[in-house]
């Protein structure tokens, strides 16, 4: 599981999209907040 949120494509979209540097949410539907 932890595994996918440190997946290099997840990680390269949410780099290429700022909308998404403040809050995502992973495959697993797990919110993240970004530093």
């Amino acid at each position: 599981v932890a595994r996918e949120k440190y997946n290099p494509d997840l990680l390269l979209g949410v780099l290429s999209d700022p909308a998404l540097w403040v809050h995502w949410v992973d495959a697993n539907g797990e919110e993240h907040h970004t530093p």
